[in-house]
């Protein structure tokens, strides 16, 4: 009986030691993720001094992350693809001014009550809307296979990165304040450290890999697109109106000018950084979530439920405290623009009247002034009308910036941006890179 007394004494010595040993390592793991999200806090902190910088700060990041594609082994795809855009959407622009024309003749036609010169008009409408409605649909379906092939090499390429020379782990470990030691890399293109990516960590590296490349991708696509396209409606239509009257083009020029720098110095910067703690405050509620569903187990063993709780609440309220005061950004931003566009809508009448009441101009060319004004000014305009996707595009590009940075590159342009299995299964680059005795390849950007 003493034995059995005994050795039921030692288990429950030993069930206390295990306990304890369990109690000490879930401890260490909550104290891990406290040091993980002070040291996301101060990533956070760091990046959004760069995001509250001006947009044009963000233009050299941005233009080094687009040469990844476009003199990357799939250079001929991605010009190929822009040229193709850019010459529909000239011809779009072409076929817009003849629309003008044809609502001028409509009606100039309609205003002098002439029946065969009416009927013609509504014809050549037809026939231009008819050609022009497929190209300008045809013009979206290259957009978007532009943003689908962009997206897939840049995520492809990212990825390839982020799993060689165990960047995934030397991310984390940044996140947890462990620094390792140096490696032989000068990061992306020679920046050098940019914001998080030396002595910090880089909040959510797999929102940035999923979720801010096809942002990218897309908002860079839409705002190049749109800016070719508003160059060449504004050189087609200023011909226009520079006939009917050249007081307006001076007028439209001025007004552009003065309401950009306006709008830009108010509104920019605010937008920009308020976007930039939005993502990264989303970023880590969602890795809350994925924490607690990857340890759930542990959390309930242990009764964390209500801690876990408690974290995942605050960094809620920090997402919809963040939100709603973007959401008050953004209605003085659409109120400002509102004025800004409906101030203009009286001005080409104000401005033709006058000749057409003295005979000089027929009723038509008012109504085509109208539709060269409206696309000259939404054409000079371009950055008032869009801050809120240009704020967008900075914060992104801010994000993968950093992320590049933190990451050691050691993969080559000639990639093709597939990522190979060998490149994945292995912390070495692959043997298929390198000849013997070869020096290691060049960083990504350069």
């Amino acid at each position: 009986m003493a034995a059995d007394s005994t050795t039921t004494q030692q288990q429950e010595q030993q069930k206390r030691g295990s306990s304890s040993g369990a109690a000490a390592n879930a401890a260490a793991h909550a104290g891990g993720a406290t040091a993980s999200t002070s040291s996301a806090a101060a990533a956070e902190k760091a990046e959004g001094g760069l995001s509250s910088g001006s947009l044009a700060a963000v233009v050299p990041k941005w233009y080094r992350i687009c040469l990844l594609w476009f003199t990357g082994p799939e250079r001929w795809k991605a010009r190929a693809f822009s040229v193709a855009v850019i010459v529909l959407s000239l011809v779009n622009s072409m076929f817009l001014v003849r629309i003008s024309y044809a609502q001028r003749d409509f009606s100039t036609a309609l205003s002098s009550k002439d029946v065969p010169g009416f009927y013609a008009a509504v014809w050549q409408f037809v026939v231009i809307i008819c050609i022009a409605a497929p190209l300008f649909s045809f013009n979206s379906f290259l957009e978007d296979r532009l943003v689908l092939s962009w997206r897939a090499y840049l995520t492809r390429l990212l990825l390839d990165t982020y799993f060689k020379n165990r960047n995934y782990f030397e991310l984390k470990q940044r996140s947890l304040g462990v620094t390792s030691a140096p490696r032989d890399s000068g990061g992306f293109g020679g920046f050098g450290a940019v914001g998080g990516a030396s002595g910090g960590g880089v909040d959510n590296p797999d929102q940035r890999i999923c979720d801010d490349v096809g942002a990218f991708c897309r908002s860079s696509t839409a705002l190049t697109l749109s800016l070719v396209k508003k160059v060449f409606n504004c050189a087609a239509f200023a011909r226009v109106l520079w006939k009917v009257s050249p007081m307006l083009v001076y007028f439209l020029f001025g007004y552009a000018v003065v309401g950009t720098v306006a709008t830009t110095g108010l509104f920019g910067k605010v937008l920009t950084t308020l976007y930039f703690q939005l993502l990264a405050r989303e970023g880590d509620m969602r890795f809350s979530l994925v924490r607690v569903r990857e340890n759930a187990e542990s959390i309930a063993f242990y009764g964390g439920g209500a801690r876990e709780l408690r974290i995942v609440a605050a960094r809620f309220s920090r997402v919809l405290s963040t939100t709603a005061t973007r959401i008050r950004w953004l209605a003085l931003y659409d109120l400002w623009t509102s004025i800004y566009n409906y101030a203009t809508l009286l001005v080409p009448s104000l401005l033709t009247a006058p000749r057409y009441f003295r005979g000089e101009i027929e009723f038509g060319v008012i109504s085509q002034t109208g539709f060269a004004f409206s696309s000259i000014e939404s054409a000079l305009s371009v950055i008032i009308n869009n801050l809120a996707q240009l704020s967008g595009l900075a914060a992104e590009t801010d994000r993968l910036h950093v992320l590049m940075q933190s990451m050691d590159p050691q993969m080559p342009p000639g990639l093709s941006g597939i990522v190979r299995a060998e490149a994945l299964h292995s912390d070495d680059p692959p043997s298929s890179l390198r000849g013997a005795g070869s020096p290691p390849p060049p960083p990504l950007l350069s």
